[in-house]
């Protein structure tokens, strides 16, 4: 910041550099007050209303591919980068070119419902959530409160019974690569993410069994499964990162068959080597001939396997907390948000035992007339 210096006249001045004129002179003005704090004002006034209209200056387009510059130097993960590079492109043609300083709520407004004319509810509230960041760092007076999105219908999650998770795991086994029936297996009965499956190394699967024990005191054999990255699709093409949340990085114990399936089907590699070789833009194809052979639901996407195991985990009498625990969730509140319909289901069961056992109590015991 600038400091202003006191004149043999008593005042105080503030020269403030305001960057250059068309011709590349550098433009530096003055302000002259009767005090240091009231000289610096002014001329931190006229900066920064200076650094607005320059900015105001930039296409919408030049502001967005800044904002994604800003993203990348600050380490954003390569998916959410390859979705704001994506918006860039294609969400809003009409005011790319723009300039912000000419951009209204209307121009907006219409943008987006261009936009709702051919793509679902949730793409036109993601490409407006960024879009409305661009312009609130840029033009931070434009007014966009009056904007109508349509509301998002949350969709039910779908259920799994173990015979859609057997035929499943039974149609990929026989139709496509060994690989690919891991791959689903690793979801199906480990509730991976597939973007978790794929970036497993060897060495993040036990090698030998593990002895543990059951509430009873009898022993059984258990392996675990180290889940500390992913890899999903950025810019240029399939890369590492993190995993989703911190939570995201958990160890799984699962029991000892799930891993004598696995090393019967495929030998240990080295411990730094990948579990899956296939390439991960194939997986679609398969998993959408999969479900039409199977007859399984149209919606139901292939990240939807996880579920199955979600599933069984809330069937067996976790808790939510567990079940954030095991699923990667952040906390259990969205464990509950995703998974509400199971416990749902689950109370109904559990109601249903209490009714039956409080009617058999009853039925037991006589009052007195």
């Amino acid at each position: 910041m600038a400091k202003a210096k006191k004149l043999p006249s008593g005042n105080w001045r503030t020269q403030v550099y305001l960057g250059r004129d068309a011709a590349g002179k550098p433009i530096v003005e003055s302000f002259t007050a009767s005090t240091a704090r009231e000289s610096e004002r002014l001329a931190a006034v006229a900066a920064a209303d200076r650094k607005r209209k320059k900015k105001q200056t930039l296409t919408l387009g030049q502001a967005m591919d800044e904002f994604i510059d800003t993203c990348r130097v600050q380490g954003y993960s390569p998916s959410t980068l390859r979705g704001y590079v994506t918006i860039r492109k294609n969400s809003f043609p009409s005011l790319v070119n723009v300039k912000l300083d000419q951009i209204t709520p209307r121009d907006v407004q219409k943008a987006l419902d261009d936009r709702a004319r051919e793509h679902t509810p949730k793409t036109v509230r993601n490409d407006y959530f960024f879009l409305k960041t661009i312009l609130e760092k840029n033009v931070p007076d434009l007014q966009l409160n009056g904007i109508v999105l349509a509301k998002l219908k949350r969709k039910k999650k779908q259920l799994f019974s173990e015979k859609w998770a057997g035929d499943i795991l039974r149609y990929v086994a026989e139709r496509w690569e060994t690989d690919f029936y891991l791959y689903c297996c690793f979801i199906i009965s480990a509730g991976l993410r597939p973007s978790e499956a794929y970036a497993l190394t060897w060495g993040d699967l036990s090698a030998s069994p593990i002895d543990a024990l059951d509430s009873s005191g009898r022993t059984y054999k258990i392996g675990t499964i180290n889940i500390d990255k992913a890899i999903v699709r950025g810019e240029k093409g399939f890369q590492p990162k993190g995993t989703k949340s911190d939570a995201g990085e958990r160890v799984l114990r699962v029991d000892w068959s799930f891993f004598e399936n696995l090393y019967d089907a495929k030998p240990r590699g080295k411990d730094n080597e990948q579990v899956f070789q296939m390439k991960p833009s194939r997986v679609i194809y398969r998993w959408d001939i999969t479900r039409k052979d199977l007859g399984l639901p149209e919606t139901m996407r292939f990240y939807d396997l996880r579920h199955f195991f979600a599933t069984s985990v809330a069937y067996s009498g976790a808790s939510e907390e567990e079940l954030a625990r095991v699923m990667g969730h952040s906390t259990s509140a969205f464990s509950h948000q995703v998974y509400v319909e199971l416990f749902r289901e689950r109370q109904d069961e559990i109601n249903a035992k209490m009714a039956a056992g409080t009617a058999a109590l009853y039925g037991s015991v006589s009052a007195k007339k």
